[in-house]
């Protein structure tokens, strides 16, 4: 079985995609799979396609409601081990990110490398060494730019379409969280991605109804608690808890602190 398939969606963003397919053909191992799943754009995407298509696997162009119904249809026509979904805009980071991610041993269910964010402020991404609910719940994601995922899982739970803009969240947490499968981290900058589109549109809007979905009522009454937490420092929200409980213990740590300052500050 080939080990890896390339996913690419897209929709009236030819300029994009020329980008992204670029990336893509000037890899120095080809041993991939390439498959582009486009949404009957009106602009000039199919004829890019065309352009390049000695280096397409597969293809498709036609109408669809979103981009997780394009990203479903991506699974189904692939065969490889490994789906990666690098989508119209998004680009692999060097010519030799396919050679150096082979280079890698790994096995897990998911697997998240690096990624390269540009425009505004350039930055790395790098993967968590460990994930939990309140990594979520602290309002990240998982890169799909970077995250390379066993096509098994994406088969048996396909991306939820009623979702518009956080289904990958749901589908994230619901694999890594609810059914504990595997994960593990990449040493490799596996693509980059300019600021703005989709990728920027705050998970937020949809996550409240997608942990709905997900977790008995006890749970989320948890979350609501975490997220008031997680959003003001705790140090901001001690008056309103000392009428509320008993804070001895947290103003012992408080005492304790202040004393060690004294007696570094006499130093």
């Amino acid at each position: 079985m080939m080990r890896l398939s390339i996913i690419t969606i897209c929709y009236n963003n030819s300029e994009g995609l020329e980008r992204t397919i670029r990336s893509i053909e000037s890899q120095t191992c080809k041993d991939f799979e390439y498959i582009v799943v486009d949404g009957a754009s009106q602009d000039q995407s199919v004829e890019v396609i065309h352009a390049h298509e000695s280096c397409i696997s597969k293809w498709i162009s036609e109408p669809d409601t979103g981009i997780y119904n394009a990203m479903n249809k991506g699974v189904k026509m692939a065969s490889g081990e490994y789906c990666l979904f690098i989508n119209s805009g998004d680009e692999l980071y060097k010519p030799t990110t396919v050679e150096e991610i082979y280079r890698q041993s790994f096995d897990e269910d998911f697997v998240q490398g690096v990624i390269y964010r540009f425009n505004k402020k350039d930055i790395f991404l790098f993967p968590p060494q460990e994930i939990s609910l309140a990594f979520y719940i602290y309002g990240n994601n998982n890169y799909h730019q970077a995250s390379l995922i066993k096509r098994k899982m994406l088969l048996e739970r396909p991306y939820d379409e009623k979702y518009r803009i956080a289904s990958d969240l749901k589908f994230n947490v619901e694999s890594l969280i609810i059914h504990n499968c595997s994960y593990g981290t990449l040493d490799v900058v596996i693509s980059k991605y300019e600021i703005g589109g989709i990728s920027e549109t705050p998970h937020r809007i949809e996550s409240p109804e997608i942990y709905k979905e997900l977790f008995p009522q006890r749970i989320l009454n948890d979350y609501k608690r975490m997220k008031f937490c997680f959003r003001f420092p705790i140090k901001y929200i001690f008056p309103f808890l000392e009428k509320v409980g008993n804070l001895s213990i947290l103003k012992k740590i408080e005492s304790n602190k202040r004393s060690k300052m004294t007696y570094h500050s006499k130093e």
